[in-house]
């Protein structure tokens, strides 16, 4: 089991050390979580897709890392992007349900604080 594991991990490092880990702590009983959770990894979380931020295999193992969630909120992030343009801030802020400026409010104040909205939305 621990060489299905070892051939779909990104990183090779330190394999017989991993393999003694591995077995140390029983982990073929778990190799259909361990695989699913690897495979959502790659595929889901901003930063793994991208090969960044993935831990060493030996880290992984030790740390129960198949436990982990993965990071999605990139794709929101991207899609508000507040417009530059002060004609398109109006608009863009009902398309997405974000305040509407108050009375008096000039364009960079207005600008923050759909920037603060949004950032709060990503938290939540």
């Amino acid at each position: 089991m621990f060489e299905e594991f070892w051939k779909e991990y990104p990183i090779k490092n330190n394999k017989k050390k991993c393999r003694i880990r591995w077995e140390e702590r029983n982990l073929d009983s778990q190799i259909d979580q361990i695989m699913d959770s690897l495979q959502n990894m790659l595929k889901l979380d901003k930063l793994w897709s991208i090969g960044i931020g993935i831990p060493y295999p030996y880290t992984y193992i030790n740390g129960d890392r198949w436990e982990d969630e993965p990071d999605i909120e990139v794709e929101r992030e991207q899609q508000l992007r507040v417009p530059r343009d002060d004609t398109q801030l109006t608009s863009f802020a009902q398309q997405n349900d974000l305040p509407q400026p108050s009375a008096g409010a000039t364009f960079f104040d207005y600008r923050r604080q759909l920037e603060r909205a949004i950032g709060q939305r990503a938290f939540h």
